[in-house]
């Protein structure tokens, strides 16, 4: 293994990080056999910890190749099958129609092709106390974005119910399966599943972000997704060992780990998706754990991952015997993609593009639009009723899905605080007529929240309350759907 890159790419790597105002990287590169890899900057801003090969980071979604893998696994030896119902495992896992729900498959799950919107607190946030039983009950609530099995949706909880079928046919909490059946085989020494607030870990990158042009690091790591869907850690060192187990189709040294027609199977497509990337990609549909794509016409795989103050992108060319990961402790970031690009290119001979100038062209006219998008949503509900009176707004409102939140008064403020996902509450602030800003008090959901609004135009980034003879009677926002007043 080498920590060398060519001096013209370690270069630009180097701009586009403090371009982007992002402290610490770790870079794993394989290609024909042989490992590359470059760390940079803190693990900390404001320290002079260095990340180094083996500081752990949060890798978000990219996790979810780890739970494809588990499931493989368990294919293999014959525990469970891909076009298994998943009733027979997890009967707890209801959706909003009872035939989808009886016919639900295990690839169904993997594909994500539930077609469930991406809403909710069970989708987006979480109280560490709700068990994933009642996680699973709440998605009959959320309603559909399209058909069954019609496209990929992103649904978080599909993989944490894999994860939790993962623990019932193996015996093994789902951290302790990733350990023993793949981290270890592999020789990966800092590689593990955390589900929550970090801990156990010596060597880690502290998440961060930018708000109003300052970089900061959030207090504690923790993962705002469930296991199987994120809380995966990895560092620059195992990466470079997970990427050469893929390109070498699921062995280990000289141990088929998982089968090369399971490993097929994950790096095919099986849902339909749609492109939102920086290249021209000619396809882009989802397999099990990774999007099966293309770059310059040759594919490829890839993935990413984003958590509150973590960024992540994993490829793999087979084609051409290539494999990058990139592990970025900043959210909210055109680095990654950006990295990743100009990597594909530099170990593939191809001529080098400046992709952070097509990402700086490309949020450009992502924010005039989005800027329009939110101006005539304003207009649209500028005209609704509205109370001067703040008590008016007070009291307590209820969603099946995303359980309870409490509006009340606190200094003279309003704010929004919900009981099944604390890293939302946030702070209202009228604009006009039914619509309040929505800016939570965590830092990291607020930079989400604030890049979502940005570049998507989204009104999740607002919400609405509805005055009806005076009294407010209804809180609603895209991200956590609609609640009723219950007092």
């Amino acid at each position: 293994m080498t920590n060398s890159f060519d001096a013209a790419l370690d270069a630009y790597i180097d701009t586009v990080l403090e371009d982007q105002g992002v402290p610490g990287a770790a870079i794993a590169v394989v290609k024909d056999g042989a490992a590359y890899f470059k760390c940079y900057g803190v693990k900390r801003v404001g320290t002079g910890d260095k990340v180094g090969e083996n500081t752990a980071f949060l890798i978000a979604s990219c996790s979810k190749a780890y739970t494809a893998a588990a499931i493989a696994a368990l294919v293999d030896e014959g525990s469970i099958g891909w076009d298994d119902k998943v009733q027979e495992y997890l009967p707890e896992f209801t959706v909003h129609d009872p035939w989808i729900t009886q016919n639900l498959t295990v690839r169904d799950l993997l594909t994500m092709r539930i077609g469930l919107k991406r809403q909710g607190i069970v989708e987006w946030g979480r109280n560490y106390d709700i068990p994933h039983e009642e996680a699973f009950r709440r998605l009959q609530y959320t309603e559909p974005e399209c058909g069954f099995r019609e496209k990929h949706v992103n649904l978080n909880p599909a993989y944490t119910a894999l994860s939790v079928i993962v623990e019932r046919l193996s015996g093994l909490d789902f951290a302790d399966f990733i350990r023993r059946r793949i981290a270890r085989p592999l020789g990966q020494t800092n590689t593990f599943s955390c589900d929550g607030f970090l801990a156990g870990a010596d060597d880690f990158a502290f998440p961060h972000v930018s708000l109003d042009g300052d970089v900061r690091a959030l207090d504690e790591p923790r993962s705002g997704g469930r296991q199987g869907e994120s809380c995966i850690y990895s560092s620059a060192a195992d990466a470079a060992k997970w990427l050469q187990f893929h390109l070498d189709y699921g062995t280990a040294g000289d141990v088929q780990l998982i089968s090369r027609d399971a490993m097929n199977e994950m790096h095919s497509p099986h849902s339909i998706g749609s492109s939102n990337q920086l290249a021209d990609e000619q396809f882009c549909d989802y397999g099990m754990g990774w999007w099966v794509v293309d770059f310059n016409g040759q594919p490829c795989l890839r993935h990413d991952g984003g958590e509150f103050g973590m960024n992540s992108r994993t490829i793999l060319m087979h084609g051409t015997n290539l494999g990058i990961a990139i592990y970025l402790n900043m959210s909210v970031t055109a680095a990654h993609p950006v990295i990743g690009y100009r990597l594909l290119e530099a170990f593939t001979g191809r001529e080098q593009t400046d992709w952070l100038a097509v990402a700086k062209e490309r949020d450009a006219r992502l924010r005039e639009t989005a800027e329009a998008k939110m101006i005539e949503g304003y207009e649209v509900e500028a005209s609704a009723p509205y109370s001067d009176d703040p008590g008016a707004y007070c009291g307590r409102y209820f969603n099946p899905g995303s359980g309870f939140v409490e509006i009340r008064l606190a200094g003279g403020v309003l704010e929004a605080r919900f009981e099944d996902g604390e890293i939302y509450d946030a702070r209202l602030e009228h604009l006009g007529g039914g619509i309040f800003t929505f800016t939570p008090f965590y830092a990291g959901a607020r930079a989400r929240q604030a890049d979502h609004g940005a570049l998507l135009g989204e009104l999740g980034t607002r919400a609405r309350l509805t005055i009806e003879n005076g009294r407010c009677t209804k809180f609603s926002s895209s991200w956590f759907g609609i609640f009723a007043r219950v007092n």
